[in-house]
Order: C-alpha cells, then structure tokens, then sequence
C-alpha cells in the first residue's frame, strides 16, 4: 500500500494516470512473482489500485519470503480535467462508479469477457452504438447525427418486431397496436422523429438503394408501459404493394 501510494504521489505532481500497474516481486529464492491490474481509464487513485491488487495478491505464492518488491505503472497519460453542471453531481459519482465497476470485474473475469457499447457515427438507431472492450480507449470524438434531446429507449429490440396498428392516424400518433398477441391502447405520445435512411453508403457501388424514412414514436400505454415505434415508409408515395409497415423498436424504463 506504502508503494503504491508514492506512485499515485507522484503521478500526481505530474497530472499523469495509468492505465496499468504492475508489481514484481523479488523471492528470497530468486524466482519472481507478478500481479498486474488493468483501468478502464488512467487513473491516479491509490484506493482503488491496491483494492484490485489485494484480491490478486491472495493467489500468489510467496515461497521463502519476498525480498523486494517494485511497482510500475504503464500506459500513462495525461489526466484531463472534467467540467461538470453544478447540479450534477450525482451523475458524475454515478460514472466514477461504473468505471470502477468494469476494473473490478474485468480483473476479476478478464478483460476480454467484459464489454461495453461505443459510440457509432450513424444516426440509424441499431447502427449508432457497437461492442467494444470495457477497458478499450475511445477512438476519436464521435458527434451524435441525431438531435441531442430526442428520447431513447433503454432496451433495443434486435431486430425491430413487427406489430399490427389499429386506428392510425396517417402522419400521427397510433391510437391502439397489436404487439405479441396483446392489444395495447395508448394513452400519451410524441412524434413523429423522422430518421432518413443512410443513402451515401450505396454511392458507386453495387449496393441496393436505401429504404424508405421511418417516423419514430414515443407510446404509453393505458398500464404505464412505454415503448418506442416507427412507421417504415410514407403514406403520400404508398401503393397497393408498398403500403407503410409499423414496428417496435424499444421499450422505456
């Protein structure tokens, strides 16, 4: 722990973080041992580097006696400070949290068996996140194409399920839906949402043109459920064969 802490010490003169450390030790029959404990981000915070290190320690064998011991930290990088709102604060002890969650468990499991989603640089719903290691670097600042304050569900349904809609209102807000065999009536709504699709991705290649727009909805209905929908296609350029389809997308919280 002593170690442990003149390393943070000077990590911190220097506005350093590291997102690896790494003990060696030294036996007194001159085999050596060693225990590494990986960071989802660099830090510099000496609790929680000795937290991760001690549920390690108990598995090593220390044979006749450990002589020396030195620590190393590797990956270093500068620690840049982060503005928060003043009312937000329980938002960012939440985050720290999670960081300190995702070290926990990928000492623990490996960092190979945990992940986390990243962002994408697509405003297509199913597109604009990807798995990614828990402890993977961002690449690059990656802007949202959708607007900032438009809701999202939770949950994602992969794909998006089909569902029957009763008494709609072309251009508006579905007044009952058929989802799963069960009749849902809803209560409140907003939208539409319209997301075009990604036509750029078909220019000069054999690729099939781009499907029509989706309206998305944000429903609730009469038992409080909430669930995000969207209706593939426009009424005004429907035919007899290419009448607008509806789906469910995600559910709300």
């Amino acid at each position: 722990a002593g170690l442990i802490d003149e390393l943070c010490v000077a990590l911190k003169a220097q506005g350093l973080g590291v997102r690896r450390l790494c003990l060696t030790l030294y036996r007194a029959d001159g085999t050596l041992g060693h225990v590494q404990a990986g960071f989802s981000s660099a830090i510099c915070e000496a609790p929680h580097m000795i937290r991760l290190v001690r549920e390690k320690l108990n598995h090593l064998d220390a044979g006749f006696g450990i002589d020396m011991v030195v620590a190393d930290g590797h990956g270093a990088e500068r620690l840049s400070a982060s503005q928060v709102p003043l009312d937000a604060h329980e938002a960012a002890v939440q985050d720290g949290a999670t960081s300190l969650l995702i070290d926990r468990l990928s000492n623990r499991l490996g960092a190979r068996n945990i992940y986390s989603l990243g962002a994408h640089a697509s405003h297509i719903p199913e597109r604009a996140q990807r798995r990614q290691p828990a402890g993977a670097r961002p690449q690059g600042i990656i802007v949202p194409l959708r607007a900032p304050r438009a809701r999202r569900p939770v949950f994602l349904l992969q794909p998006a399920e089909p569902i029957t809609v009763m008494a709609e209102v072309p251009e508006g807000i579905p007044k009952q839906f058929v989802w799963r065999r069960v009749r849902r009536r809803v209560v409140k709504g907003e939208g539409p949402e319209r997301i075009a699709p990604e036509w750029w991705h078909s220019i000069g290649t054999a690729a099939p043109a781009a499907s029509s727009p989706r309206d998305y909805y944000s429903l609730e209905d009469d038992a409080g459920m909430g669930f995000w929908i969207f209706r593939q296609g426009l009424y005004q350029s429907a035919s007899a064969e290419t009448s607008p389809r509806w789906f469910i997308h995600g559910l709300f919280g």
